[in-house]
């Protein structure tokens, strides 16, 4: 097997947290390198992995940037994203590459499995008039091939980054995963299943229920990017429009939702404001505002 590097952002991490990552990481064979998103210098004691610190919040398609450049300037042909809370199984990687090829751009991912509610996180694909299908994995054979993932636990190799281009820095965070995946997919590039390769992952933020459904409440700076780059997505030709729409509506849905129902109000709704003025100005990068 190819020796793949490991990138893990960080960003103010629990050092014991991140420790035990690594540790899982490392004893599937990959090589870490942790790119440090932190304000401050994080210090990262006897960590077997390369440290580059930032000294900002540069975010996190920037951040996947360096460390694709360092990975790539160090000689590795597979990378695998992995969060800063990310801990994975003996075997899991060996799993992952599986059906991985060198002379093709090629992607594969995992599935989720939440171990405390005990489901399987269910897979989104979006077709070309941006219908969404939700695949459940348990329904699923190895090697299903479809359009988006999230970046935790993504492999890839260099060829598919050569061919579809690094992550968007100009979207800063949230939807910077999709986008990738979404540019890939409309070149021809889609990701490889392999239900094999298992993350346990349980979603820890605090959501509110409605009719059913749950919205996740972020912070409102986190929630001035989820705004503002849905109104981004519309102006990218690879995006359909339809799922572009659809994340508009549901952001403003969601919104409405955390104002009526959380504190704060003032500052989300200032917050989406400006997400929505910079957003159909076409503003991106990271916020300029005082919020």
């Amino acid at each position: 097997m190819d020796k793949v590097a490991a990138i893990v952002v960080t960003y103010r991490p629990d050092i014991d947290a991140i420790e035990k990552s690594v540790r899982s990481i490392s004893n599937n064979g990959a090589d870490v390198i942790i790119v440090d998103n932190s304000e401050q210098k994080t210090h990262f004691p006897d960590m077997a992995a390369t440290v580059l610190s930032l000294g900002d919040n540069l975010g996190i398609a920037e951040a996947q940037n360096i460390g694709i450049k360092k990975a790539i300037d160090l000689g590795y042909e597979w990378l695998i994203f992995f969060d800063q809370d990310s801990i994975i199984e003996d075997g899991f990687l060996g799993q992952l590459m599986k059906n991985a090829c060198d002379d093709v751009p090629y992607v594969a991912a995992p599935v989720f499995y939440d171990n405390e509610k005990g489901f399987y996180y269910y897979l989104l694909d979006v077709d070309d008039n941006g219908r969404r299908t939700k695949i459940y994995p348990q329904n699923i054979a190895n090697g299903l091939k479809i359009s988006t993932v999230i970046s935790s636990g993504m492999l890839i190799n260099k060829r598919a980054l050569d061919f579809v281009g690094h992550m968007r820095s100009d979207l800063f965070i949230d939807y910077v995963d999709t986008e990738w995946c979404l540019r890939a997919a409309s070149k021809g590039v889609k990701i490889e299943i392999m239900k094999d390769a298992v993350m346990k992952h349980s979603i820890g933020d605090r959501s509110i229920s409605l009719f059913g459904y749950k919205v996740p409440v972020h912070g409102y700076q986190r929630r001035y990017y989820r705004v503002r780059n849905a109104f981004l997505l519309l102006r990218m030709k690879h995006v359909p429009k339809r799922l572009a729409i659809r994340e508009i509506i549901f952001s403003f849905v969601h919104q409405v939702v955390i104002i009526m129902n959380g504190k704060n109000k003032w500052r989300y709704m200032k917050c989406y404001a400006l997400a929505v003025f910079d957003g159909v100005l076409g503003r991106s990068g990271k916020c300029r505002h005082s919020i």
